[in-house]
């Protein structure tokens, strides 16, 4: 088949290796507060706490980014 193009077609399965070079990862962190600025400022503690510790294991702040803060109701304890 295909002899005059000297073309052959397969159709299957195929493997190829390859190494990564991204990884993505994600995390949270929460904080519990009176009001939305004391909630702020611990959130904000809290990332340069984390920001620390990835600079302390090498990772630079290029290869990483935090994202927005949510907000999710009001926290009752009883």
């Amino acid at each position: 088949r295909n002899v005059e193009n000297k073309q052959i077609n397969v159709t299957g399965l195929g493997t190829v290796n390859f190494q990564s070079d991204l990884i993505v990862w994600s995390g949270s962190f929460s904080q519990i507060a009176p009001n939305m600025r004391d909630a702020y400022t611990r959130l904000s503690a809290d990332q340069e706490s984390i920001r620390r510790f990835l600079k302390s294991k090498s990772i630079s702040e290029k290869d990483y980014k935090f994202s927005s803060v949510n907000k999710i109701g009001r926290a009752h304890v009883w």
